[in-house]
This record gives structure tokens, sequence and C-alpha cells, in this order.
């Protein structure tokens, strides 16, 4: 089943993007930790980029009012809602995916492309073509080297760095916590519009503790942390994790600095 919904996307926001745009022109705006660009034709034709504090991008188009919301997270040959950006007559196919480094390569060129482009043109799979304004981009999209662009984290140097030496701070304890250590919940919750995710919400009972990493259905699922970890927290601080949709939660189980504590859940129909 498709994952409608986005990893880069660990803000957790309702913002109708709709309401961003100014016709003929880019804007921008901001919305509970994500920066939000809009080139926006009309009511009915736009296309939105939303850039987070995870560093990663989300981005949808819509065409004569038909909402395109693609896959974000891996490629699919069958995606009905893929779209290609054509910037001055290069074509950048799926610009969304970007959690490999070609993608991210992919999506720094179109950026800069964009920023001083002439002509602007979607492409969607089902081949419905808009043709987006270029009033303003120069000015609202930033340098992928400035401290404002905050879509993706650039890698300074090919190589990567040296791995760090393990702490014991960095090292999950084995012995286990009670269950009253925190206090374990989920809600459904729209990360982006019409895209809703289960939100796990950790309270902690503790004056400091440390979550150094959150494993869901013994790893069956995956989870994101909305705050990077390792994260402290101290009494009645909490930490929030985003899990697919359609992943029935049956177990969190919780590493941290001073043990491990488990939580189970009933099936969820």
């Amino acid at each position: 089943m498709k994952n409608q919904w986005v990893w880069l996307v660990l803000m957790l926001t309702s913002t109708t993007v709709l309401a961003l745009g100014e016709p003929g022109r880019w804007t921008q705006g901001w919305g509970q930790g994500v920066t939000e660009y809009m080139a926006t034709v009309d009511e009915q034709n736009a296309l939105y980029i939303g850039c987070g504090d995870a560093k990663k991008v989300f981005m949808m188009v819509t065409i004569q009012g038909k909402e395109y919301v693609p896959e974000q997270h891996i490629y699919d040959p069958n995606d009905k809602n893929a779209f290609a950006l054509i910037v001055d007559g290069k074509r950048f196919d799926t610009p969304y995916l970007t959690e490999s480094r070609v993608g991210e390569q992919n999506f720094y060129n179109m950026w800069d492309k964009l920023r001083s482009a002439k002509s602007i043109a979607v492409e969607a799979a089902d081949k419905q073509l808009l043709t987006l304004p270029t009033q303003d981009v120069a000015s609202i999209l930033p340098a992928t080297k400035a401290a404002e662009f905050s879509c993706l984290m650039w890698d300074e140097s090919e190589d990567p760095e040296p791995a760090a030496a393990p702490t014991s701070a960095q090292t999950p304890v084995a012995a286990a916590l009670p269950s009253s250590a925190f206090d374990v919940s989920w809600h459904m919750e729209d990360i982006w519009v019409n895209m809703p995710a289960k939100v796990l919400q950790v309270v902690s009972h503790h004056d400091n503790i440390t979550i150094q990493d959150a494993i869901v259905n013994r790893g069956n699922c995956r989870s994101t942390p909305h705050q990077k970890l390792p994260l402290t927290l101290h009494f009645g601080g909490t930490a929030k994790f985003i899990v697919p949709q359609n992943c029935n939660i049956l177990e969190l189980r919780l590493f941290t600095n001073q043990g491990e504590a488990l939580y189970q859940f009933d099936a969820q129909s």
C-alpha cells in the first residue's frame, strides 16, 4: 500500500497550502517549523514546496483543482500522482524524491535553475500541463548554501566524516525501566494537508532522561522522531514520533540512558 505521507516531514502542521499563494507570483510563508514556498497561477493551479526542521522536502501540485500528492519516500513507477518540473526546457523528474544522494543532487540542480528561470512548467503523470509564474522566484527562493535554505542538509564534503567514538551516553542501557517512566499514547493527525499519520506521544516522568531510540513493532513499522535524537527530557517533557497511518501499533520500545522501557497497545481494527 502506498504511504501517502512524508518522512521530511517530521513537522506537525495542518496548514492549508492554497491559502499561501498570490496569483501570478512566487510567495513564501511559515507554519510550525515549516518554510513554505508556492508558485500560484490561481486558486485552482499552484505548486507547493514545504521544507522543515528535519531538512526534508515535501512537494505537491494542483492542476485545474486536482491535487497531485505523489509518493515522497520511494520511487513508484505506477504513481498516478507523480510529476516533473520543466525549467527553461530542462526536465526534472520526481524532484521530491530526495532520500538518496542522486535525488538530493537532482533537487539542488532544479532549485538553482528555478532561481534564474525564464520558464517553469509542471507535467503530471496523466500528461496534464501547468505553466507556472516566474515573478519573484529569485527573491523568494534562497541559494542552496545560504543560511535561509532549509530544504535539505547540504554536504560540505563528498567524504563522510569519521565516525565519533562511542560514549556511554550514546549507548542504550539494557536495564528495564518501569512503565511508569513515561506516559505513552498515540493519535491520528494530519502532518500535511490531506495526509494523516499516527503520532506517538511520550511524556517523561523523570527529571532528566535521554531517549536514544524508539522502535515500533520490533522494527516492522518505521518511526520518525519529531525532534532530533538523542533527546533529553525533563519532568513533563514530551517527545513525538510519526508512524505511517497503516501501521497497527502494537509495541513501542524506548531506549534511554537509564534503561529500556516497553509499552504495548491493543490492536486497532
